[in-house]
C-alpha cells in the first residue's frame, strides 16, 4: 500500500516536471489569500470552521446550521520596493432543509507589488455552492466559478467536493478525510499568458486531505492536518498545519507548504512556517429569545505569512454566525406513571405492551431506542431505527437524498413489545422496566425515567371451600345467632380479587 501511494504521488509528478519548469508561479498561492485562517493555519480541505472553506472544497460548509458570515482584509507589502497588494474577501452560507447554501466573493490585486514571481493582476471572482450531509458524516458538495480582470481575461469552472468524518481510528481522535477537484473549466489568468498552467488558480487540481485531534481534551486540544494535490495535473504541492485549542475560544495555528515548481525555481519562502492566531467572543443578546438574525459569537482571526520575492502577508478577519446553535435535546411526552400489566399468552387480553408517545425537537429527531430491562437491570429487549449501512446504499439513494429536503428518521406511532426477548424466547413472568431515549442531528438526547412493567402469564388460582351443613344457615337479624356467613378461600397473589354474592335470579347484592 505504501508503495502505490508513493507512484500515485511521483509518476505524475515525473511527468510534468518540464510543464513545471517553464511555468510561471503556481496560482495556488491564491488561496491562502482566501481567509486569514488559510494563511496561518493553512489552505486544508477538509477545514469546516469557515464559509470560506467552500472555496476551498465545496463540501466544507455541510455541517452548517447556522446563517455565517466572513470578512477579511490581507495585505501584501514587497520589503524591496515598498510595493502593495492587496485581497479582500466575503462569504455568506444560509443553510436550509435542503442543503447549505454558500456565496463567496474575492478581490485580489498584486499590480502594485512589484514582485515579478506574484503577479497575478487584478482580479475578481464569485464562488456559489452547495452541500448537504446524506448520511451521517459525509458530505459532497459542488460549486460553479466565475472570475473577471483588468486584463479582459475571465473565468468560469466547476467544483466538486467530498468530506468523510468516521470518527476516531485508533489513537487519531475526530478523524476526518476530503477529497476535491476544483477549477473543472478556465481560471483566470488562462488566456493572459496564453498558458493553461498560468491561471489563477490553477485550472484542474485534484486535491486530498486528512486531519484529526492528536489531543482533545475538555479545554485542550491540539489538531493536525495534512494535503497533497496536483495543480493542473502538472505539479505537486504538499500543506501541513496544526492548531491548538485553548478554553474552545483561543485558537493558535501554524502552517507550511511547498509547490515543487515554484521550489525548483527558487522560491521556497512558504515552506517558512506561517502563524495565526483567533479568538472568539461571547455575546449576550439584547433580547432573551434569540432570532435568526442575533449573534451570540464574534471570531476574530489574524495571520501573518511569508510570500515569494520578499513578499508577506499579514490578515485580519471575522466569522459572524448568527442565531443559536441547537442544544436542546428532544421533548418526550407521555402518559404512564402506574406500573403496566401484559399477559402475552395469546389469549387476546393485554397480549402485549403498546406505548403511545409524543417527541419534538427544534430540528429533527435522527434516532431513538425502547429499552427493556428485568429485575437485575440486564437489557432483554431492544427497539431502534434502522441503521444506514454502506450494503443498504445505491448511488440513486445518495443522489436522491442529495435533493430532497432534510427529514429525520421515521419514528413509530407507538411502541410495541409481544413479550419476546432478544434471544426469541419469551420473557418469563415477573417485574420489568422500560425507558424511551431519542436524540437529534447535533446529538442532542433525552431519555425517560424507567417505568414499570409486570409479565402475568399465569392465570389465577382460587379455592373456595364448599358450605355444608348447618354452616348454610345465615340470619343476619342481630340476636347474636347465626349473624355472620363465614366463607373460606385460598387463591394466588394478585393484583385484585373480586367476590359476589348474588340472589337466585343473578342480582349482585
Amino acid at each position: 500500500m505504501k508503495t502505490i501511494i508513493k507512484l500515485c504521488v511521483l509518476i505524475p509528478v515525473l511527468l510534468f516536471i518540464p510543464f513545471t519548469l517553464s511555468a510561471g508561479s503556481s496560482g495556488e498561492l491564491a488561496y491562502p489569500l482566501y481567509s486569514p485562517l488559510f494563511l496561518g493555519g493553512g489552505a486544508s480541505i477538509t477545514n469546516m470552521d469557515s464559509p470560506q472553506s467552500a472555496s476551498l472544497n465545496p463540501a466544507a460548509a455541510g455541517n452548517f446550521q447556522r446563517v455565517i458570515l466572513d470578512l477579511n482584509y490581507i495585505n501584501l507589502a514587497n520589503w524591496d520596493d515598498q510595493g502593495m497588494g492587496h485581497a479582500v474577501n466575503s462569504a455568506l452560507s444560509y443553510p436550509t432543509k435542503y442543503g447549505v447554501f454558500t456565496g463567496a466573493v474575492h478581490f485580489l490585486t498584486t499590480e502594485g507589488l512589484g514582485a515579478p514571481d506574484m503577479n497575478f493582476g487584478t482580479s475578481g471572482s464569485l464562488d456559489i455552492g452547495f452541500t448537504k450531509d446524506i448520511s451521517k458524516n459525509l458530505f459532497p458538495g459542488f460549486s460553479v466559478t466565475g472570475a473577471s480582470g483588468r486584463v479582459n481575461d475571465w473565468g468560469a469552472a466547476l467544483n466538486i467536493g467530498l468530506i468523510h468524518r468516521p470518527g476516531t481510528i485508533g489513537k487519531l481522535q475526530n478523524f476526518r478525510w476530503g477529497a476535491a477537484v476544483n477549477r473543472l473549466g478556465r481560471s483566470y489568468g488562462s488566456g493572459n499568458s496564453g498558458s493553461y498552467f498560468d491561471a489563477v488558480p490553477n485550472n484542474l487540481t485534484p486535491q486530498l486531505g486528512a486531519g484529526f485531534e492528536l489531543i482533545d481534551r475538555e479545554n485542550f486540544k491540539w489538531t493536525v492536518n495534512g494535503d497533497v494535490g496536483f495543480p493542473a495535473v502538472s505539479d505537486f504541492k504538499m500543506e501541513i498545519g496544526q492548531t491548538i485549542t485553548i478554553q474552545e475560544n483561543l485558537k493558535i495555528s501554524t502552517s507550511s507548504s511547498f509547490i515543487l515548481s515554484d521550489t525548483i525555481n527558487g522560491n521556497y519562502e512558504t515552506i517558512i512556517p506561517s502563524v495565526g492566531i483567533s479568538y472568539t467572543f461571547s455575546i449576550k443578546p439584547k433580547d432573551r429569545e434569540q432570532t435568526r438574525l442575533q449573534t451570540s459569537e464574534v471570531q476574530i482571526q489574524a495571520a501573518g505569512a511569508a510570500m515569494y520575492n520578499s513578499t508577506s502577508a499579514i490578515g485580519v478577519g471575522a466569522t459572524i454566525p448568527f442565531g443559536v446553535r441547537d442544544t436542546n435535546p428532544p421533548v418526550i411526552e407521555h402518559d404512564y406513571t402506574d406500573t403496566i400489566y401484559i399477559s402475552p399468552d395469546l389469549n387476546g387480553v393485554k397480549d402485549e405492551l403498546n406505548l403511545p408517545y409524543r417527541v419534538e425537537d427544534e430540528r429533527y429527531v435522527m434516532g431513538y431506542t425502547f429499552s427493556i430491562y428485568d429485575e437485575e437491570g440486564i437489557l432483554v429487549k431492544e427497539f431502534r431505527n434502522k441503521d444506514e449501512r454502506p450494503e443498504n446504499e445505491s448511488f440513486k439513494n445518495l443522489f436522491d437524498r442529495m435533493f430532497s429536503a432534510k427529514t429525520g428518521a421515521t419514528l413509530p406511532e407507538t411502541f410495541r413489545w409481544d413479550g419476546v426477548m432478544e434471544s426469541g424466547e419469551a420473557a418469563p413472568d415477573g417485574s420489568y422496566e422500560f425507558k424511551m431515549a431519542f436524540w437529534d442531528d447535533n446529538d442532542n438526547r433525552a431519555e425517560t425515567a424507567l417505568m414499570s412493567l409486570v409479565i402475568d402469564t399465569v392465570p389465577p388460582e382460587v379455592t373456595v371451600d364448599e358450605l355444608q351443613g348447618l354452616d348454610l344457615i345465615f340470619s343476619p337479624d342481630g340476636d347474636g345467632n347465626k349473624d355472620t356467613l363465614t366463607i373460606r378461600q385460598s387463591g394466588s397473589d394478585e393484583l385484585l380479587w373480586e367476590g359476589r354474592i348474588e340472589t337466585q335470579s343473578g342480582r349482585s347484592v
